[in-house]
């Protein structure tokens, strides 16, 4: 994975394509969906074989993707049928989900140096939050600008989430692929925050994300920890 979802973290997966490259056997695949449009990532990598991109996180979509596949790589269907794409998948095209994609890409390509006016939103947000009692910040400060999480010590996230909703801002707990399990963010518990991983919120921001925004939603957020707190008294 280039950059983890929930947390923001960067892989170095270009050192790691050049010490792969040194094995042939090995084929290496990496997970570019929160990555593309946002951290370049050169595609003709010697030791860097597969890439996937989905069209939802670039206002594409949903359903729509894409695998970048290096020539000297086979690939054996997971579907059988007839020998439409080259034998690798049966079926007819999404020609429609096809054009979409490809408009999505090529917007968020063009779009993509507008990205770095992100890092002083997101270092802006994590200067505020931090000097907020009880609140962890679980995003590394050289990770991915568009990703942000937290936890705020004895709330539960759902009720902040809620509270936020109602205001109209609207976050997360984990990943959308992981949001239906009620145990805590595997990926939290991984990096050795336990007691972080069952209070976590992610924050996704986009390009058009801007200081005023970001002014209201914290100030949201330390209404409702501020609230809560005096309700549990």
């Amino acid at each position: 994975m280039h950059v983890n979802n929930e947390i923001g973290s960067i892989q170095p997966i270009e050192k790691v394509a050049k010490l792969l490259a040194n094995f042939p056997k090995v084929t290496f695949h990496t997970d570019h969906v929160q990555g593309f449009g946002k951290i370049p990532l050169p595609y003709d990598l010697k030791g860097l074989d597969l890439v996937t991109i989905s069209g939802h996180k670039i206002h594409g979509l949903k359903g729509t993707g894409c695998l970048i596949k290096k020539k000297h790589v086979q690939l054996k269907p997971l579907f059988h049928g007839g020998a439409q794409e080259s034998g690798i998948r049966p079926g007819t095209e999404n020609v429609a989900g096809n054009v979409s994609l490809a408009k999505a890409m090529r917007l968020a390509l063009e779009k993509q140096d507008q990205y770095k006016s992100l890092e002083s939103v997101k270092h802006n947000l994590f200067e505020q939050l931090s000097s907020v009692d009880g609140v962890t910040i679980n995003s590394p400060q050289d990770g991915a600008a568009h990703i942000f999480n937290f936890s705020v010590s004895g709330f539960k996230p759902e009720v902040i989430i809620h509270a936020l909703g109602e205001k109209d801002i609207y976050v997360s707990t984990k990943s959308a692929c992981s949001s239906k399990q009620d145990e805590p963010s595997h990926v939290l518990v991984a990096c050795g925050k336990e007691l972080e991983a069952g209070a976590a919120i992610r924050v996704s921001l986009t390009i058009d994300q801007n200081e005023q925004e970001l002014d209201v939603f914290i100030e949201e957020i330390k209404r409702v920890i501020e609230q809560y707190k005096s309700i549990m008294g």
